[in-house]
């Protein structure tokens, strides 16, 4: 036994030097969009060091979940962001923040902005002709960063702060379930998470750990606490709003008390989770709403014409389905999926788990970072199919190729099928040899 317990930690403590030396390797790669194959070579080969991690997580202390965590993601913050230039548009919507002009009224090419004195930063700008599509908290974060320095280490470095504030709160649900907080490594250690946060500095990792704050808040009971974290998450990415009714209700069922959980939505406690959501959700978005609807940004031009490596949008729209008809019925199963997480009062992390599942699966657009979001519930529910589809994902990349070649944008569809597949081939093959012996 003690030589078998020595051998895992030796393995987990390989696995953990394997993904740094990769992460190194990477920052000295330079450019990667301009390295696309050989980005995909080192990632996998940090994937594969983080699947032999995992594998020997008994092994692993919290602390040095910790510390190799954090190890990993210093060294990427002084990695540029070559992946996705959606930093440079954090810092752009912070600097208009600064000569107190409303983020959500011009586009960063509109000709009322020229005063903005970073043009090297409006140069790096995705879509220009486009205000703003980040809610009112994001855009409190971006200024943050703006005023400390206008520099992309400096929103890296503040989402990396993120990044840990989710460990500790997912440390303590894990505890709250008995699993022992060393867990938490499947989230923390994981790839996508490391390349996508500290590596290319996306928000969603800023959400994420606010969810995760919901979800220990409202095990622990603190539904005050609760309703405020899941606004302040969805005041960054509008996901998390999905998951007001499911918090709500499952809150009532355990306040009622011989009530109706009808009842008790409106009589107990639980009426803490919509009152404080809607107070932090209204209270951030009165700053910016002069402009009306329009302080939603550019949120309905990405939900009506955005599109890029879905798997049931490519299928409805190969089956001659407009585009508008396919966002329609896709847009209305995640609605009744959200109905029926929420009616059937499951505990939040599961109905979360769920909700944030169904939106991979049903929206239009996928983009790698947005596969964070299952993440934290992998330490908890250790489906394999979402965690290979964390190391597949990435193939998504080689879009890049062509268009630093030829300059357009144009998938291939054997990638989004390459990764959908190859994900759920692995999902189902313990099922289906499962399925194959007792046949046998």
């Amino acid at each position: 036994m003690i030589d078998s317990a020595l051998s895992k930690r030796f393995l987990a403590v390989a696995a953990a030097i394997l993904i740094e030396a990769c992460w190194i390797v990477l920052l000295i790669l330079g450019d990667l969009g301009d390295r696309v194959p050989a980005f995909l070579v080192i990632y996998g080969i940090a994937f594969a060091g983080y699947v032999l991690a995992i594998s020997c997580i008994e092994a692993l202390s919290y602390r040095s979940v910790i510390i190799w965590g954090m190890l990993f993601r210093l060294t990427m913050v002084f990695a540029e962001p070559s992946l996705s230039d959606d930093a440079f548009r954090y810092l752009w919507d912070g600097l208009v923040q600064l000569e107190s002009i409303n983020p959500y009224a011009f586009a960063p090419g509109a000709s009322e902005l020229s005063g903005v004195a970073r043009p090297d930063i409006l140069q790096q700008v995705n879509h220009p002709e486009l205000p703003t599509i980040y809610p009112p908290f994001a855009q409190l974060f971006f200024c943050l960063c703006a005023l400390i320095a206008p520099e992309v280490w400096v929103v890296k470095l503040g989402l990396v702060m993120w990044d840990c504030l989710a460990v500790v709160f997912l440390a303590g649900l894990a505890r709250s379930y008995d699993i022992h907080p060393a867990a938490v490594a499947i989230y923390f250690w994981n790839p996508l998470l490391v390349l996508e946060g500290a590596g290319q500095g996306h928000i969603d990792v800023m959400a994420v750990s606010l969810l995760a704050a919901a979800l220990l808040y409202v095990r622990i009971g603190g539904y005050g606490r609760a309703g405020g974290t899941l606004a302040l998450a969805s005041l960054v990415k509008f996901l998390p709003l999905l998951l007001v009714p499911a918090f709500w209700r499952w809150c009532a069922q355990r306040e009622s008390d011989e009530k109706s959980t009808l009842s008790a939505m409106f009589t107990t406690r639980a009426v803490l989770i919509p009152v404080v959501f809607v107070g932090v959700f209204v209270g951030l978005y009165l700053p910016f709403w002069e402009m009306g609807w329009e302080a939603f940004g550019s949120l309905f031009t990405y939900a009506s014409s955005w599109e890029f490596n879905a798997p049931f949008y490519s299928l409805l729209r190969g089956l001659g389905l407009t585009g508008d008809s396919t966002r329609l019925i896709l847009g209305a199963a995640l609605l009744v999926l959200t109905v029926g997480v929420s009616v059937r009062s499951m505990p939040p992390i599961q109905a979360a788990y769920y909700l944030m599942g169904g939106f991979l699966i049903l929206t239009p657009t996928l983009y790698p970072w947005y596969v964070i979001w299952i993440l934290p519930f992998l330490c908890f529910y250790g489906n394999r199919g979402w965690l290979v589809l964390s190391g597949f994902v990435v193939l998504s990349y080689l879009i890049l190729i062509r268009l630093r070649e030829h300059g357009v944008w144009v998938e291939d569809e054997w990638v989004k099928w390459a990764i959908f597949a190859g994900s759920a081939a692995v999902w189902m093959t313990p099922h289906l040899v499962s399925v194959f012996r007792k046949k046998r």
